[in-house]
């Protein structure tokens, strides 16, 4: 098996780091996965992929992106709680490792969340155009609201056949859990804190109540 070349330190790779011994490997892998599963497409969902798409795009030309927009304040809640569930296997730093990620450690954890949500999503809003066609932007909250609506809108993106009994599998309503932040982070403290760093963009990125 041909070694892959190291990631960077920081988690970010560009089309430069697709070396042919990683595109092999790479490629190699998600033929096998999909033989093991019996399956046609690969689907990749991970956070940190999302300062990987010109990587993405060397091994896996003409690669599909779907961009779930959230609500920060949900995500840094979702981050806060897996990061307190995991920690303990994982050590101390958990998530993405963006630019600075070594000169977090003594942050508070909802900052460092604040910081990875806004810079995986800044990268994500930025490379979008790039991908013209093949980049899809969705919001949770209308996701939620419109479950069939915008499943059929990312099945035709990805060039899925829209038929009954798809659409049959497909939950005619839909819970939003961006509420649960309310419940578990602290509004004049924990919310503000992270709000301050940039509010202009933290504001536009918030699910009106």
């Amino acid at each position: 098996m041909a070694p892959l070349a190291p990631s960077p330190p920081c988690g970010r790779m560009g089309a430069d780091d697709a070396t042919p011994e990683a595109v092999a490997w790479h490629r190699k892998m998600v033929k096998r996965v999909l033989w093991l599963r019996g399956a046609k497409r690969f689907l990749a969902k991970y956070p940190r992929l999302s300062a990987k798409l010109d990587w993405i795009d060397a091994v896996f030309p003409g690669a599909l992106f779907v961009h779930m927009v959230r609500d920060w304040r949900a995500v840094v809640n979702s981050t806060l709680v897996r990061r307190r569930k995991r920690e303990a296997k994982e050590g101390p730093w958990y998530g993405d490792r963006i630019p600075g990620w070594k000169e977090m450690g003594d942050l508070p954890p909802e900052i460092v969340a604040g910081r990875q949500y806004r810079f995986l999503t800044k990268k994500l809003e930025e490379q979008g155009p790039r991908y013209d066609g093949r980049f899809l932007t969705v919001r949770y909250a209308e996701f939620c609201r419109h479950p069939v609506e915008t499943v059929r809108e990312i099945a035709l993106h990805c060039g899925l056949e829209w038929c009954a009994e798809f659409e049959g599998t497909v939950p005619l309503t839909l819970r939003s859990a961006n509420c649960k932040w309310r419940e578990q982070l602290d509004p004049s403290q924990v919310v503000e804190r992270v709000r301050s760093e940039d509010p202009e963009f933290f504001a536009s990125h918030e699910e009106a109540d």
